[in-house]
């Protein structure tokens, strides 16, 4: 598991629209740097390489460290990854399940429930991106996840937590220490014992991000960026 920490800033100018900061845990080092974009019409976060292009610091696409963003439609349920190459190529889709008002009020707070599907990766762990072409019955990602036409791709789904005591919970380990609704553990569906990502809160904006292959650190960021705006 690659350990990762992701530092919320929501004040002053990032009072409305927060930044997210993703650092590897052991080098203390800024990887990644995220934020909405104030201007679209459905929830979308562009994401930075902090350590490329001549203006790393820049959240800008004219810094040349534009890695790619998260969308979401408007109810925040499909959830596609992009790379930077103008939205034409996709790294992953998440998609939500979102409870009724009679799930509410019969089983009161239910933990989050969604399913990540990722592209094929090479020999090189470098994920394949899945090109979507208008005259391709496929079709994007979300879509493929949600008739669950995954072919070689990986499907993943959050793990079930034990209901114990009144509470939800679910054995981070020590990762995560304060309860919350966004904290997840993602799991293959024939093996909810092998965690290939989870996140969790440990402070009023900080938190733990873990994860391992096929999932890499731009997609595993994405995810609980998706998690955030839902």
């Amino acid at each position: 598991m690659m350990q990762c920490v992701i530092l919320r800033e929501r004040q002053g100018l990032h009072r409305l629209y927060p930044l997210y900061k993703l650092y590897f845990q052991d080098r203390d080092t800024l990887m990644m740097a995220a934020q909405k974009h104030s201007k679209s019409r459905t929830s979308n976060y562009h994401i930075f390489d902090m350590h490329r292009g001549s203006a790393a610091r820049t959240l800008s696409k004219k810094g040349g460290n534009y890695l790619g963003k998260v969308r979401s439609n408007f109810k925040k349920t499909d959830n596609t990854i992009y790379t930077n190459d103008q939205e034409k190529e996709e790294l992953g889709a998440v998609l939500f399940e979102k409870p009724g008002l009679v799930d509410h009020v019969m089983e009161g707070s239910q933990p989050r429930k969604f399913y990540v599907l990722l592209p094929p990766i090479d020999a090189d762990s470098t994920p394949i991106p899945h090109k979507v072409d208008p005259y391709d019955p496929q079709g994007p990602m979300v879509e493929l996840l949600k008739a669950r036409r995954t072919g070689k791709m990986f499907l993943l789904q959050t793990k079930d937590p034990v209901f114990e005591n009144g509470n939800y919970r679910l054995n981070f380990r020590g990762r995560v220490t304060v309860p919350s609704v966004k904290n997840f553990q993602l799991v293959a569906p024939d093996d909810v014992d092998y965690i290939v990502g989870q996140f969790g809160k440990v402070g009023d904006d900080r938190f733990h991000l873990d994860f391992r292959a096929p999932l890499n650190a731009f997609q595993a960021f994405a995810i609980a960026l998706s998690q955030f705006n839902f």
